[in-house]
C-alpha cells in the first residue's frame, strides 16, 4: 500500500512539474498562436504560424486542417483541399493507431485536439 502511494505521488509530481515547465510538443505554441490569429481574422499571420508549426512537427494534423481553412478563406481552393486532405489523413492514421494501441508516445499523438 505504501508503494502504491509513493508511485502515485511520483506520477502526480511529474505531471505537475511538466505542467509548470510549459511542457509542450514542438510546434504546439505556434499552432496555438495561429489559432488566435485565425480567430482575429489575421489570415497571413495565421498562415505563417501554421507553417512554422508544421516545420517543427509535420505530424500536426490540426495545423494542416487549419491551414486548409485559411487557404479556403483566401479562395485558394487547390491548397485548401491539399492541406485539409493531408490533415484528415494524418488524423485518421493517428486515430487508428490509438484504437489499435500502436501509438508510441511522441510519435504523432497530439494533445492539441
Amino acid at each position: 500500500m505504501k508503494i502504491l502511494r509513493l508511485l502515485t505521488s511520483i506520477v502526480l509530481l511529474t505531471i505537475a512539474i511538466g505542467t509548470l515547465n510549459g511542457c509542450t510538443r514542438p510546434g504546439e505554441d505556434e499552432f496555438n498562436k495561429g489559432i488566435e490569429a485565425q480567430r482575429d481574422n489575421q489570415l497571413e499571420q495565421a498562415k505563417k504560424l501554421f507553417h512554422t508549426a508544421l516545420s517543427k512537427d509535420p505530424s500536426l494534423a490540426e495545423a494542416h486542417i487549419n491551414l486548409g481553412y485559411v487557404y479556403l478563406r483566401e479562395k485558394n481552393y487547390d491548397k485548401a483541399w491539399e492541406e485539409t486532405t493531408v490533415g484528415l489523413e494524418k488524423d485518421q492514421r493517428k486515430s487508428q493507431d490509438h484504437r489499435h494501441g500502436t501509438d508510441v508516445a511522441g510519435s504523432g499523438g497530439s494533445g492539441l485536439q
